[in-house]
C-alpha cells in the first residue's frame, strides 16, 4: 500500500470515528420506549420540531416540542400538563436519552418495525 492510499485510508477512519463521537446532529428519528403497553408497535417521533407518540395508525401530536437550550436539546412536553415539563435529550447514533443523567431513560432508535409478539397460550 502506498503512502498515499494509508494516508487517506487513516483520513477516513478518523472521520469515521469523528462522527460516530459526535454523533447525530439533532434528535430526529424514532425512538422505541418499552415502557409504553400498548398494541400496534407503539414509538416516539422527533421530527421537523415536533413529538409525537405512534401506536400502528394512531398518532397524538399533542407532546409538544424540542429545540436547541441550555447548551443542548430540550423536550418541552405539554402533554396534559401546565405548566410544561422540560426533558432533557441527548441523542445519539443508536438512540436517545431521555431525562436527567441520574433519572433518564434511553429509548433505542427505531431502525425497523418492530415484529409482533407473538400470543401465549
Amino acid at each position: 500500500m502506498s503512502t498515499r492510499s494509508r494516508a487517506i485510508c487513516g483520513v477516513l477512519a478518523a472521520l469515521f470515528f469523528a462522527v460516530l463521537l459526535i454523533g447525530p446532529g439533532t434528535p430526529d428519528g424514532r425512538y422505541l420506549d418499552k415502557g409504553i403497553a400498548a398494541d400496534g408497535d407503539p414509538y416516539w417521533e422527533f421530527q421537523n420540531g415536533k413529538v409525537s407518540l405512534v401506536i400502528g395508525t394512531y398518532r397524538d401530536d399533542s407532546f409538544g416540542t424540542y429545540g436547541k437550550a441550555f447548551g443542548g436539546w430540550v423536550w418541552t412536553n405539554t402533554h396534559g400538563k401546565r405548566p410544561p415539563n422540560l426533558v432533557n435529550l441527548r441523542p445519539a447514533w443508536w438512540g436517545i436519552k431521555v431525562g436527567g443523567s441520574t433519572n433518564g431513560l434511553y429509548w433505542p432508535r427505531r431502525f425497523f418495525k418492530s415484529a409482533p409478539e407473538k400470543a401465549s397460550n
